[in-house]
Protein backbone atom coordinates (compact mmCIF):
# COMPACT_ATOMS: atom_id res chain seq x y z
CA UNK A 1 0.00 0.00 0.00
CA UNK A 2 2.73 2.45 0.96
CA UNK A 3 4.49 1.80 -2.33
CA UNK A 4 1.36 2.76 -4.24
CA UNK A 5 -0.35 5.40 -2.12
CA UNK A 6 2.37 7.99 -1.70
CA UNK A 7 3.05 11.60 -2.61
CA UNK A 8 4.60 10.76 -5.97
CA UNK A 9 1.73 8.57 -7.16
CA UNK A 10 -1.01 10.85 -5.83
CA UNK A 11 0.67 13.85 -7.47
CA UNK A 12 0.85 11.97 -10.79
CA UNK A 13 -2.86 11.16 -10.61
CA UNK A 14 -3.71 14.75 -9.69
CA UNK A 15 -1.66 16.00 -12.64
CA UNK A 16 -3.38 13.52 -14.99
CA UNK A 17 -6.74 14.77 -13.75
CA UNK A 18 -5.78 18.39 -14.43
CA UNK A 19 -5.53 19.54 -10.85
CA UNK A 20 -2.52 21.77 -11.58
CA UNK A 21 -4.79 23.92 -13.77
CA UNK A 22 -7.43 24.20 -11.03
CA UNK A 23 -5.50 24.73 -7.79
CA UNK A 24 -5.94 28.23 -6.38
CA UNK A 25 -2.71 29.45 -4.83
CA UNK A 26 -1.42 32.56 -3.17
CA UNK A 27 0.74 34.88 -5.24
CA UNK A 28 4.06 33.66 -3.79
CA UNK A 29 3.23 29.98 -4.23
CA UNK A 30 1.98 30.57 -7.75
CA UNK A 31 5.19 32.41 -8.68
CA UNK A 32 7.32 29.48 -7.47
CA UNK A 33 5.39 26.92 -9.53
CA UNK A 34 3.27 25.66 -6.65
CA UNK A 35 0.67 24.13 -8.95
CA UNK A 36 3.29 21.62 -10.11
CA UNK A 37 4.70 20.77 -6.67
CA UNK A 38 4.08 17.09 -5.85
CA UNK A 39 3.28 17.86 -2.20
CA UNK A 40 0.52 20.31 -3.15
CA UNK A 41 -0.86 18.13 -5.92
CA UNK A 42 -0.98 15.07 -3.65
CA UNK A 43 -2.65 17.09 -0.89
CA UNK A 44 -5.22 18.48 -3.32
CA UNK A 45 -5.99 14.98 -4.55
CA UNK A 46 -6.39 13.69 -0.99
CA UNK A 47 -8.76 16.58 -0.21
CA UNK A 48 -10.72 15.84 -3.38
CA UNK A 49 -11.09 12.16 -2.43
CA UNK A 50 -12.17 13.14 1.08
CA UNK A 51 -14.86 15.46 -0.27
CA UNK A 52 -15.97 12.85 -2.79
CA UNK A 53 -16.24 10.27 -0.02
CA UNK A 54 -18.30 12.59 2.17
CA UNK A 55 -20.57 13.49 -0.73
CA UNK A 56 -21.00 10.10 -2.42
CA UNK A 57 -20.03 7.52 0.21
CA UNK A 58 -17.79 4.47 0.22
CA UNK A 59 -19.73 2.41 -2.34
CA UNK A 60 -19.52 5.13 -5.00
CA UNK A 61 -15.93 6.21 -4.36
CA UNK A 62 -14.35 2.75 -4.19
CA UNK A 63 -14.85 1.82 -7.88
CA UNK A 64 -13.56 5.25 -8.92
CA UNK A 65 -10.39 4.85 -6.85
CA UNK A 66 -9.91 1.27 -8.01
CA UNK A 67 -10.01 2.48 -11.63
CA UNK A 68 -7.35 5.11 -10.88
CA UNK A 69 -4.96 2.68 -9.18
CA UNK A 70 -5.64 -0.58 -11.04
CA UNK A 71 -3.18 -0.06 -13.92
CA UNK A 72 -0.47 1.21 -11.58
CA UNK A 73 -0.95 -1.78 -9.30
CA UNK A 74 -0.77 -4.20 -12.20
CA UNK A 75 2.47 -2.60 -13.45
CA UNK A 76 4.12 -2.40 -10.04
CA UNK A 77 7.00 -4.69 -9.20
CA UNK A 78 6.15 -5.17 -5.54
CA UNK A 79 9.50 -6.72 -4.69
CA UNK A 80 11.35 -3.59 -5.88
CA UNK A 81 8.89 -1.25 -4.18
CA UNK A 82 9.15 -3.13 -0.90
CA UNK A 83 12.93 -3.32 -1.17
CA UNK A 84 13.23 0.48 -1.32
CA UNK A 85 10.52 1.20 1.28
CA UNK A 86 12.78 1.09 4.31
CA UNK A 87 10.16 2.43 6.73
CA UNK A 88 7.75 -0.42 5.97
CA UNK A 89 10.51 -3.01 6.18
CA UNK A 90 11.77 -1.63 9.51
CA UNK A 91 8.26 -1.41 10.94
CA UNK A 92 7.50 -5.02 10.03
CA UNK A 93 10.75 -6.26 11.58
CA UNK A 94 10.29 -4.26 14.79
CA UNK A 95 6.65 -5.26 15.19
CA UNK A 96 7.49 -8.90 14.60
CA UNK A 97 10.27 -8.83 17.16
CA UNK A 98 9.02 -6.54 19.97
CA UNK A 99 5.39 -5.78 19.01
CA UNK A 100 6.05 -2.01 18.92
CA UNK A 101 5.99 0.62 16.21
CA UNK A 102 9.10 2.69 15.48
CA UNK A 103 8.59 6.44 15.79
CA UNK A 104 10.36 9.24 13.93
CA UNK A 105 11.47 12.55 15.44
CA UNK A 106 12.97 15.62 13.77
CA UNK A 107 16.19 16.43 15.62
CA UNK A 108 17.51 19.25 13.45
CA UNK A 109 16.91 21.30 10.31
CA UNK A 110 19.46 23.33 8.45
CA UNK A 111 19.49 25.53 5.40
CA UNK A 112 17.10 28.09 3.95
CA UNK A 113 13.39 27.29 3.74
CA UNK A 114 13.57 26.50 0.01
CA UNK A 115 16.47 24.07 0.49
CA UNK A 116 16.34 22.55 3.96
CA UNK A 117 18.01 19.40 5.14
CA UNK A 118 16.14 17.50 7.85
CA UNK A 119 17.70 15.17 10.41
CA UNK A 120 15.47 12.52 11.94
CA UNK A 121 15.92 9.88 14.63
CA UNK A 122 14.03 6.61 14.50
CA UNK A 123 13.28 5.23 17.96
CA UNK A 124 11.58 2.36 19.67
CA UNK A 125 10.50 3.60 23.08
CA UNK A 126 13.51 5.62 24.28
CA UNK A 127 16.09 3.70 22.25
CA UNK A 128 17.48 5.54 19.22
CA UNK A 129 18.00 3.04 16.42
CA UNK A 130 19.50 5.43 13.86
CA UNK A 131 19.62 8.94 12.45
CA UNK A 132 18.93 9.86 8.84
CA UNK A 133 18.85 12.99 6.73
CA UNK A 134 17.11 14.21 3.61
CA UNK A 135 15.69 17.16 1.71
CA UNK A 136 12.22 16.37 3.06
CA UNK A 137 11.03 14.84 6.32
CA UNK A 138 9.83 11.77 4.40
CA UNK A 139 13.22 11.30 2.76
CA UNK A 140 14.96 11.70 6.11
CA UNK A 141 12.62 9.13 7.69
CA UNK A 142 13.36 6.64 4.90
CA UNK A 143 17.08 7.30 5.35
CA UNK A 144 16.88 6.77 9.13
CA UNK A 145 15.00 3.49 8.58
CA UNK A 146 17.57 2.40 5.97
CA UNK A 147 20.43 3.13 8.37
CA UNK A 148 18.63 1.29 11.19
CA UNK A 149 18.19 -1.77 8.98
CA UNK A 150 21.88 -1.69 8.01
CA UNK A 151 23.09 -1.16 11.59
CA UNK A 152 20.73 -3.62 13.22
CA UNK A 153 21.06 -6.61 10.94
CA UNK A 154 19.72 -8.73 13.80
CA UNK A 155 16.34 -6.92 13.55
Amino acid sequence: RASLVNEKTLAEIAEEMGFSDSIRLGKGEALTGGAKKPRLLASAFEAFVGCLYREKGYNEVTPFLESLFEERLNQMDLSVSFETDYKTRLQEKIQEKVKKTPRYFVTDEEGPDHSKTFYIEVRVDDTVLAVGSGKSKKQAEQDAARVALELKSEL
